[in-house]
C-alpha cells in the first residue's frame, strides 16, 4: 500500500468566537420560549463533534441534534448534559442506551413507534421521543396525513414523552 498525503485545495476554518455571536443573534431573533437545536451530526459535519458540541453548549443553544446513537454517547462521554436528539434510524437493540445516556429519538413511522412500546414494556421504562414529519422530501417521517395517528399512539401509550415534532426541509 502506498501511502500518499491528502492535499486538498480547500478547507474551511471555524471562529468559534463568531460562531457563538451567530447562535446568540439567532437566539435574540427568536426569544426564549422558541427552543434552538443544533445540528452537529457526522462529526459536526467534519469539524469536530466534541469541540464544536462545547462551543454550542456555551453558545447557549438548547439541544444538539446527532445522527445516530454513537456520536450521542461519544457527548454523554464528554460531559454534555444538554437534551441530544438522535436524527438517525433506531434499532430495537439501541433502546435501552437510549434510556441509560438520556437520549431523545427520532420516531418516524407508526411501525417504530409500535416497536419502541414493546420494547418499553419489556424494560418497564419510558423514552423522549420527536416525531418526524415527511413535508415534502419523500425520504423519511411519517406522512402529514398519518401523523395525527402516531400523535394518538403517543398520548395513549404511557412511555412516550412527545419532546418535539420536526421536519427535514
Amino acid at each position: 500500500m502506498i501511502d500518499v498525503p491528502f492535499n486538498h485545495p480547500a478547507w474551511i476554518e471555524i471562529d468559534l468566537a463568531q460562531f457563538k455571536k451567530n447562535v446568540l443573534a439567532i437566539r435574540q431573533h427568536i426569544g426564549m420560549r422558541v427552543k434552538l437545536c443544533l445540528p452537529i451530526k457526522s462529526n459536526a459535519y467534519g469539524h469536530g463533534l466534541i469541540h464544536i458540541a462545547h462551543a454550542a453548549v456555551a453558545a447557549k443553544v438548547d439541544c444538539l441534534a446527532v445522527s445516530c446513537l454513537q456520536e450521542g454517547i461519544l457527548l454523554r462521554q464528554a460531559n454534555i448534559n444538554i437534551p441530544i436528539l438522535v436524527l438517525g434510524a433506531i434499532h430495537v437493540e439501541q433502546i435501552a442506551d437510549f434510556m441509560e445516556y438520556d437520549l431523545e429519538f427520532t420516531i418516524s413511522s407508526h411501525f417504530k413507534a409500535k416497536m419502541v412500546a414493546q420494547a418499553c414494556g419489556h424494560l418497564h421504562k419510558s423514552v423522549k421521543v420527536h416525531l418526524e414529519v415527511d413535508t415534502g422530501m419523500n425520504r423519511t417521517g411519517v406522512r402529514v396525513e398519518t401523523a395525527p395517528i402516531v400523535l394518538d399512539f403517543f398520548r395513549s401509550t404511557d412511555c412516550f414523552e412527545l419532546k418535539g415534532v420536526y421536519s427535514h426541509l
